[in-house]
């Protein structure tokens, strides 16, 4: 990301970003159609300390009595069996049980559903990013994101035009 190269002091003239893709076929199936964002919110990625779930959930917590109905889809694989057993416990802990589901690793169809019904794709990193598939994902799917301000996450969520950015670690921001 431009972003990592400035952070890092990258300066080469033969250096360029090239930002990832995903596929516009995507685009003429995933339409809202006007249903508007909807009460669910998705994560999409490895299930690790990293990408900052228990950020989310965390929020989710403070969210759900000024959102009735919100509910969470935690999609992907789980590869650190600890980190995913503590996520467990807080949600039992804070009583979230009927509004988060963690669906694990799923098919490239049943990710698609997951995406297309969400109304908000949230990117909780903790570590800088320099440019996440699920941002591209989110914006062929006409989806705001919510990310951490943090990499190059900045790049593709744009902070009130395409999503809204948010203090890294700060799960009430």
């Amino acid at each position: 990301s431009r972003r990592y190269s400035e952070i890092h002091r990258v300066q080469n003239s033969r250096t360029i970003v090239i930002p990832g893709t995903v596929l516009p076929s995507r685009l003429e199936t995933t339409a809202d159609n006007g249903r508007g964002l909807g009460n669910r919110v998705i994560y999409l990625g490895r299930i690790v300390a990293d990408k900052g779930i228990d950020l989310l959930i965390e929020a989710m917590a403070g969210l759900v009595s000024q959102f009735p109905g919100i509910h969470l889809d935690v999609v992907g694989p789980q590869v650190a069996a600890e980190y995913v057993k503590r996520l467990r416990t807080m949600v039992s802990v804070l009583g979230l049980e009927s509004t988060v589901t963690f669906h694990g690793e799923v098919d490239a169809r049943s990710k698609e559903a997951l995406l297309g019904a969400a109304g908000i794709v949230v990117l909780p990193s903790r570590w800088p990013e320099p440019a996440p598939i699920v941002a591209f994902e989110a914006m062929s799917h006409g989806k705001p994101g919510v990310a951490a301000n943090v990499g190059g996450l900045p790049e593709f969520v744009e902070d009130g035009k395409t999503g809204v950015l948010f203090e890294p670690g700060n799960a009430e921001d």
